[in-house]
């Protein structure tokens, strides 16, 4: 009789274990997102806008005009997006600063808030020819999301976008025809993906014969860093994923050169052994 006791009430209490497990996982999620909503509301008034990092909204408007600079390795241009209120993106900015302190490509971060100003301005630089080499756009959540709009308005006019870079995109158009690849990294969360913030989704493409798409979900497969303790938060600073970010970049510079013929110094064609 205790035995069978056991029996018939152990999956009773592993579905109650289980329930609460989830319930607590998914409002834990929501006070999150309440919270972003409180501070956004709150800090917005002050700041003047929804970014809180203080930093320049939009790099073609602080500098005036593309950064061109004779020491980088690679001509081109790199954009990084942040997320909404971007404290949350900070590495976007490092990502950025990466870039230049290594002298690999010139690159700037900028507020997911200025999208459309950036757009603009953008396409103005297309136009008077101060776009030189490469272009890559890189963003992480909603800033991933509107990276794929400003490629996609650039391709209405008739530019292409070599390489898009996304972290954790949230509710992601898909990728245009003239982008040439988009690499993703995310991470899923089974139990809560389906609410449309504090997510990360794989991209498809409009036509996937042109655009070359790698959906990357650091959950599911192997990856030479610890993800554990990743999340929609802190994704873009980890530094496996920074790492694999640059690793990504260079492979596509590579490509670019070697279909450009572009002479470039050997000690930029570094490569993550484990992502070749």
């Amino acid at each position: 009789m205790t035995n069978s006791c056991r029996t018939t009430s152990t999956p009773w209490l592993v579905r109650i274990h289980t329930n609460v497990h989830r319930y607590t996982i998914i409002s834990q999620r929501l006070r999150g997102m309440a919270f972003i909503l409180l501070a956004a509301a709150l800090m917005s008034p002050l700041a003047g806008c929804v970014d809180l990092t203080g930093l320049p909204a939009d790099p073609l408007a602080a500098h005036g005009a593309l950064r061109t600079g004779k020491s980088y390795r690679y001509p081109g241009n790199v954009y990084c997006m942040r997320g909404f209120l971007g404290i949350f993106s900070t590495g976007m900015d490092t990502f950025a600063r990466t870039l230049n302190r290594r002298h690999i490509i010139s690159a700037a971060a900028l507020a997911d808030e200025a999208r459309m100003q950036f757009e603009h301005r953008l396409l103005a630089a297309e136009n008077r020819h101060l776009i030189h080499g490469p272009l890559i756009l890189v963003g992480h959540s909603y800033g991933a999301d509107d990276q794929i709009r400003v490629a996609r308005y650039l391709g209405q006019h008739g530019y292409k976008v070599m390489l898009l870079l996304l972290l954790d995109p949230v509710t992601p158009p898909r990728i245009p025809v003239n982008v040439r690849q988009c690499f993703v990294i995310y991470k899923s969360h089974p139990l809560t993906d389906w609410m449309p913030f504090l997510r990360g989704v794989p991209v498809k493409a409009v036509n996937p014969r042109i655009t070359h798409i790698t959906n990357l979900n650091v959950r599911t497969m192997p990856v030479p860093f610890h993800q554990a303790g990743i999340d929609h938060i802190n994704i873009s600073a980890n530094p496996g994923v920074q790492t694999l970010m640059l690793s990504v970049v260079l492979r596509a510079l590579h490509q670019w050169e070697l279909r450009h013929n572009y002479p470039v110094k050997a000690t930029t064609l570094w490569r993550n052994p484990r992502f070749p």
